[in-house]
């Protein structure tokens, strides 16, 4: 399935797409570390989203598929870049189904759920370069887990992935217990 964007340049780093099956529009700008006046989304910001939103979305449709309700679940992607040459150098997201979703998942849906994350066509094309994390929790965390580590919100145990260049034996990483 193919899929047509028409892309325009507006002229002072500013662009316009539209989405040919919708025809949804949307803007993006240089960010300001980059000449850009940072009014929208850079490109390489539409990447950290597109990561995202197609993590929960294939989630979304395992648990749809197998009766979970996670709807309310949110994702946190913080995007880090290089210096020059710029490129994204790390991805790091956090994934936070409502805990009053999350204690209604057994051990079997959560395994599910994991899984789904892993086959995310975003997260499979990013560079393997591009170092990512990702974590699941049912509730935010007061701070940064640590691998083996229980989240302080909820004692409940993080599932959590590291896909790195630097340790391609970790892509995709283990369920911790």
């Amino acid at each position: 399935m193919s899929v047509r964007i028409d892309i325009a340049y507006e002229g002072q780093l500013h662009c316009s797409a539209i989405h040919g099956p919708s025809g949804t529009q949307l803007a993006t700008d240089a960010p300001k570390d980059n000449q850009g006046k940072g009014e929208s989304f850079s490109p390489t910001d539409l990447l950290a989203t597109a990561l995202g939103t197609c993590l929960v979305t294939i989630m979304g449709i395992v648990a749809q598929q197998g009766g979970m309700d996670i709807a309310g679940t949110r994702v946190q992607v913080v995007k880090e870049m290089t210096p020059p040459p710029r490129r994204i150098g790390r991805l790091e997201v956090s994934i936070v189904v409502p805990k009053d979703k999350a204690v209604r998942l057994s051990a079997e849906q959560r395994g599910k759920l994991e899984e789904a994350s892993r086959q995310c066509p975003v997260c499979r094309s990013i560079h393997p370069d591009v170092a990512a994390t990702r974590a699941c929790h049912s509730v935010r965390p007061t701070e940064r887990h640590q691998a083996g580590a229980g989240c302080e919100g909820c004692g409940s145990p993080v599932w959590l992935d590291v896909m790195s260049a630097a340790a391609p034996s970790l892509r995709p990483g283990p369920r911790l217990p």
